[in-house]
C-alpha cells in the first residue's frame, strides 16, 4: 500500500498520489476495524498511568494546533491511537495499522485545514480518554467510531 504514495510523472518526476473518496473509505474501514478489535483488551488492561500518557499525548497536540503544525499533529495523532495497541502489546495489529495510518497522515493534512478540525480532534481524543477511564467498552467503542467518521468526512473530497 506505501507504494502507492508516490506517482510517476514520465518527463516530470514523482507527485504525491491522492486518493478518492472510496479509497479513503477503505482506509477509515481497516483503522476502525482494527481499533475496535483491540477495545475489549484495552479494557481488561488499561490504568491511570496510560491514561496519564494519553492526555500528555493531547497536551502535545493541542501546542501544534497553537502552531498550525498539521504534520506534528498528524504524528501526535498516530503515537494516541497506537499507543492504546502497544499497551495491549499487539504488535501484529501495530503493523497492519501503521499502513493505514500513514495513508490518513498522507491525506490528513488537508483536512485538518478545515476550520477547527484540530480542536474538534482533540475533544474527541478526550472523549475517548473518558470513556477509556471508566472502562466502558460500549462507550469508548461510540467514541471511537464517531471520532473516526469525523475524520473521515473531514478528509474526503468535497
Amino acid at each position: 500500500m506505501l507504494e502507492q504514495l508516490m506517482i510517476f510523472k514520465p518527463r516530470k518526476g514523482y507527485k504525491v498520489n491522492t486518493f478518492t473518496n472510496h479509497e479513503i473509505d477503505q482506509i477509515f474501514l481497516l483503522r476502525e476495524s482494527l481499533e475496535i478489535a483491540c477495545v475489549p483488551f484495552i479494557v481488561q488492561i488499561i490504568d491511570e498511568n496510560h491514561i496519564h500518557d494519553l492526555k500528555a499525548i493531547i497536551e502535545k497536540q493541542i501546542k501544534a494546533a497553537q502552531n498550525d503544525d498539521y504534520y506534528t499533529f498528524m504524528l501526535l495523532d498516530k503515537s494516541f491511537h497506537t499507543y492504546l495497541m502497544e499497551i495491549i502489546q499487539f504488535e501484529l495489529f501495530l503493523k497492519s495499522y501503521n499502513v493505514q495510518h500513514d495513508l490518513s497522515i498522507l491525506i490528513g493534512t488537508q483536512g485538518l485545514k478545515s476550520q477547527g478540525r484540530m480542536i474538534e480532534v482533540i475533544d474527541e481524543h478526550n472523549e475517548i480518554i473518558k470513556a477509556l477511564s471508566y472502562k466502558s467498552e460500549e462507550a469508548i467503542v461510540n467514541t471511537m467510531k464517531s471520532h473516526l467518521e469525523k475524520s473521515m468526512t473531514a478528509f474526503k473530497v468535497k
